[in-house]
């Protein structure tokens, strides 16, 4: 009984609700178009990490997250947003 009525509640809200393919988020029906329109003239995605940016910020976003740096323990250029995560891989080696 309990699972039919979330079941309800899932299809009524996918009928109210629609994906934006600039902001990733979930759009009630009635704004669906006004909300569209705005992403499509103000937000990008990222061609490297797929992820919605104000246009406006595109430049500042590419240089903060994805710059490449040079690892301190081995000298390899990694994306910024990426070097904690490959320092932990130079410590296993």
């Amino acid at each position: 009984m309990h699972f039919s009525f979330l079941s309800c509640l899932f299809k009524r809200f996918i009928r109210l609700c629609d994906d934006c393919e600039h902001s990733k988020r979930d759009i009630a029906e009635s704004n669906y178009v006004i909300h569209e329109v705005h992403c499509r003239r103000n937000i990008v995605l990222c061609e490297q990490c797929h992820e919605p940016v104000p246009r406006s910020d595109l430049e500042t976003h590419v240089k903060d997250v994805h710059a490449p740096v040079n690892c301190e323990l081995c000298g390899s250029a990694v994306e910024r947003n990426s070097v904690e995560q490959h320092k932990v891989s130079c410590f296993s080696l």
